[in-house]
């Protein structure tokens, strides 16, 4: 180009490049004075101080960042009105919104991080919280997580309103999540946050110039919550379910001719549980649910038997049922002589049918979670465990970054044992002064 323009300096134009992608002339590019400011908005994937605004930086960054998220989805009803309701809430608060070319661009995000733990000199001994995750010891520092900004706020009228209005949808079909594809489930959710704007704004008459935030960053985050408490939930419930080595999967039926009602049923079986966690050192772990074939209520729960503490005897039963014929299973006699039919199925996690039918109990539980049944677990049943861990024993680092950056490390399978319902070291540390464990006993 620039051989072309000295050889025919008034046949060429001066073209340039700007950051749209398209090739302009010279005098048609925007002048700096007026480019600046607006590249300004956004730099380094964080949204500055605006001038006219009074929000503050953090406000002023999720705003902008729920935006560009917005402007970004899919042509659809649900994005047209959204990003309306966004431009209208940046007019009114002086908020300058970025611009297609000013947005940052989408780069693939690392999510986890793996590199190998290098020995040092000093093989140091540290008080870890350690789990097991179904395959490998996965073990933390007590403290090192902590996550830098935790956005605490009081409860408010608000609260309570936008509670209200998220559990009369959801008792509509329109709204159920269920057998939906993930496409589908984000469309829903879009129609959801819609509907709870309008509602907000209409029935309980938000007003986004008296209140703190807008009603659609309010609704956003209200809903981000409600996603991310239900993933805390199913977090704990994987955690706590591979911490023990369940022994059987029980089904226990409702008879409404033992009891007068369904409360009364779960009342005294959750009381059977209790007791049986206590005295007898059980671990039970199950939810709830009504039948899709005849309506009524079950408990479904892994359950994990110490040998010796067995309660009434096993004996072998056939039923016939409307929707898969007659059915020949195990019953226990104490539960069907106090609570009713029951459904015993033994577990041998040491066979591929076992861990066949560990997943799929496994599936069935998340399946009733999904309802939104409440899971009950016995005491005694651990998220994790206090090991004393040498810096050697430790095998991989991995770093998880979503909000936070999460630091946690795989521990070498020789220096820990697993037992039915702890994590112990395969043996103990030498004290000070005497000497290390030799090869054979390690």
């Amino acid at each position: 180009m620039d051989n072309l323009k000295a050889l025919f300096p008034d046949a060429v134009p001066d073209y340039s490049f700007d950051t749209r992608k398209k090739f302009m002339r010279s005098e048609d590019l925007p002048k700096l004075s007026d480019a600046v400011p607006d590249r300004k908005i956004v730099e380094n994937k964080e949204a500055l101080p605006n001038v006219k605004c009074k929000w503050g930086n953090r406000h002023l960054e999720r705003f902008i960042s729920r935006y560009v998220y917005m402007y970004r989805q899919k042509p659809s009803e649900y994005r047209t009105e959204m990003l309306e309701q966004f431009k209208q809430v940046a007019h009114e608060n002086g908020v300058k919104l970025p611009k297609p070319s000013e947005m940052p661009a989408n780069k693939p995000k690392q999510r986890i991080i793996c590199e190998a733990v290098r020995a040092n000199n000093e093989d140091e001994v540290k008080t870890y919280k350690a789990y097991y995750d179904g395959e490998n010891v996965v073990a933390y520092l007590p403290g090192e997580n902590k996550c830098a900004h935790r956005d605490v706020r009081p409860r408010t009228m608000w609260d309570d309103a936008f509670d209200a209005v998220y559990k009369q949808l959801l008792a509509f079909p329109e709204y159920d999540p269920r057998g939906k594809t993930k496409d589908e489930r984000a469309e829903l959710r879009g129609r959801m946050e819609i509907e709870l704007v309008r509602q907000l704004r209409e029935l309980y008459l938000y007003d986004d110039s008296v209140e703190n935030e807008a009603c659609v960053m309010f609704v956003e985050r209200k809903l981000y919550n409600v996603f991310m408490a239900y993933n805390e939930r199913k977090k704990r419930f994987y955690r706590k379910k591979d911490q023990v080595k369940w022994t059987c999967w029980w089904t226990i039926t409702y008879d409404d001719k033992l009891f007068n009602s369904e409360e009364a049923f779960r009342k005294k079986l959750l009381t059977c549980f209790r007791n049986l966690a206590f005295r007898k050192k059980w671990r039970i772990m199950g939810v709830f649910e009504h039948g899709e074939e005849n309506g009524r209520l079950h408990f479904h729960g892994f359950f994990y038997i110490p040998a010796g503490s067995e309660v009434g005897e096993l004996v072998n039963v056939s039923r016939p049922s409307a929707k898969r014929g007659w059915q020949n299973y195990k019953e226990n006699t104490y539960f069907k002589e106090n609570f009713g039919v029951n459904k015993y199925e033994a577990i041998d996690a040491g066979t591929n049918q076992g861990l066949t039918d560990y997943a799929n109990y496994t599936t069935k539980m998340l399946h009733y979670m999904d309802k939104g049944e409440r899971v009950f677990y016995s005491r005694h049943i651990s998220l994790e465990f206090l090991l004393e861990l040498k810096t050697s024993e430790l095998v991989v680092a991995f770093s998880i970054t979503h909000k936070r950056k999460i630091n946690q490390y795989v521990v070498w399978s020789g220096a820990i044992v697993k037992t039915d319902l702890a994590l112990e070291r395969k043996y103990p540390l030498p004290t000070q002064g005497s000497d290390p464990p030799t090869a054979a006993a390690a």
